[in-house]
């Protein structure tokens, strides 16, 4: 089974968010939710093509950009880690800078789900949402992923 395919309930996790001026931010949470979705072979959709309703080939079409959505549940705000996610930090340097002025960062997921240990790395993240509940006691964010990705060192996406 594909690890999109599976509900991740981690018990430890850290993210870290870095631009391209060297600046970072890390995320650490101790209970939530990691969802990592969309990833699809080298970032690009499966098109089939048809004559006369049968199949007569497959062929890699256009883009598919993978989600990253991580829930924590909220000790102490991270300021720091807010601002570098929304390009707010001082001297903040987009890391897709040459591509437009979007703010994004790339970000390194490392956590343990039993004995496994997982790395995913992910490049050009833009954050799409941030939520929070009203009383404070949890927050989400939830990134898409326009860049390469390498999941334990495995690259499944090679390129932006």
């Amino acid at each position: 089974m594909a690890i999109t395919d599976i509900p991740v309930h981690v018990v430890d996790l850290t993210v870290t968010a870095t631009d391209d001026n060297s600046n970072s931010a890390t995320l650490t949470r101790a209970n939530g939710d990691l969802d990592f979705s969309g990833l699809m072979n080298d970032g690009r959709v499966t098109v089939t093509f048809e004559a006369q309703g049968a199949w007569i080939g497959s062929r890699l079409g256009g883009r598919s950009f993978p989600t990253v959505k991580v829930t924590r549940v909220m000790a102490t705000p991270n300021d720091a880690w807010n601002a570098i996610c929304q390009g707010k930090t001082a001297g903040f340097t987009s890391v897709a800078a040459d591509l437009g002025d979007a703010p994004m960062v790339d970000l390194d997921l490392s956590f343990d789900y039993g004995a496994d240990n997982r790395d995913i790395v992910c490049d050009d993240c833009e954050l799409t949402d941030y939520s929070a509940a009203l009383d404070g006691s949890t927050e989400s964010y939830t990134f898409v992923v326009r860049g390469p990705v390498v999941i334990d060192g495995t690259t499944y996406i090679s390129s932006r």
